[in-house]
């Protein structure tokens, strides 16, 4: 199993796929928390303390559901939620620090493209609330079983090579 968390402005969620042989992607387990990291952007563009206890509680909880679980292959991605402040690295480093986790700060590039292949890819799993964004979170896991930054074979037709 593998698990993916997905730090973003508003939510934080944590994912649990089964990978098949064939490379079919099964969801197993869903979680989210409302942190509403937007809203602790101090005027200075940083986040504030406040802002990186929620996010480390939050990871800290699911750290805690997937060791239970012993799910070793995990991935944590970040966005614009950390990757637009200007305490970005020092951050990252906090909340790496604080919950054993190694974060990836998604660019936004990366972002665009995983967005992008998720709202027009045909993989989807069966049942009701799989839209875009459900969409976006399986290609994360092409990230996590790749080993590569950006996979070839998630690279939109028509757009540059990645570097």
């Amino acid at each position: 199993m593998y698990a993916i968390i997905d730090i973003g402005s508003n939510t934080i969620r944590l994912n649990v796929y089964q990978v098949e042989e064939d490379g079919a992607i099964h969801s197993i387990f869903q979680s989210k928390e409302t942190a509403g990291l937007a809203g602790y952007v101090r005027e200075d563009g940083s986040m504030s303390r406040e802002g990186l206890d929620r996010a480390a509680d939050a990871l800290l909880r699911f750290r805690s559901i997937l060791d239970a679980l012993h799910i070793e292959n995990r991935a944590v991605f970040a966005t614009a939620s950390l990757r637009n402040i200007t305490n970005s690295e020092e951050a990252v480093f906090q909340l790496q620090e604080r919950t054993g986790l190694m974060i990836r700060l998604l660019s936004g590039r990366e972002e665009a493209i995983l967005d992008y292949v998720g709202a027009t890819s045909g993989m989807e799993e069966q049942g009701a609330g799989h839209g875009a964004g459900h969409r976006r979170r399986l290609h994360r896991v092409g990230l996590l079983l790749s080993g590569q930054d950006t996979p070839r074979r998630l690279h939109p037709p028509g757009l540059p090579e990645p570097v």
